[in-house]
């Protein structure tokens, strides 16, 4: 399995659009066309906003992207790890710990000293690779956990 630049592998586009829309149905209005207008912008070798993705023998198996916002009501904090994603199927294999790791990667070389997520249920996932709890937010009327990492 490796971990690359959605650049690189642009048939895997509207996949990750697919996922990411399915999953988080309220960042895209449900509208697929704007997920994957938002995905082409990641699709850079700059490092913010960038889109990586987890192939396993040729096939897309998850995906993460570091993007400048990703919480209206948290405007002071920038970049953020965003859409970490994995296949149901390939789930408990350790890919989740690995995108986040290319995607904190990836912001320490673009010389972020802080960088945020927020998630409903992977605190302890987080937790296991450094991140620190910040605070309890409020998502569309749901509760989830803030939390950071210092890369500096």
């Amino acid at each position: 399995m490796r971990i690359e630049r959605l650049i690189d592998y642009p048939q895997f586009l509207t996949q990750v659009a697919d996922w990411n829309n399915s999953e988080w149905p309220s960042y895209f209005d449900g509208d697929i066309e704007k997920a994957v207008a938002f995905y082409s912008t990641t699709m850079t070798r700059e490092h913010v906003p960038i889109c990586l993705v987890a192939v396993d023998q040729g096939s897309l198996v998850g995906t993460v992207s570091l993007v400048p916002e990703d919480l209206d009501s948290r405007p002071e904090f920038s970049p953020w790890l965003s859409g970490l994603y994995v296949d149901p199927t390939f789930r408990g294999q350790g890919i989740a710990k690995k995108l986040i790791e290319a995607c904190t990667a990836e912001a320490q070389a673009a010389g972020v000293a802080k960088l945020y997520v927020w998630t409903k249920e992977l605190r302890t996932l987080f937790e296991s690779v450094g991140w620190n709890f910040l605070e309890v937010i409020e998502f569309q009327q749901e509760l989830a956990d803030l939390l950071t990492k210092d890369l500096r």
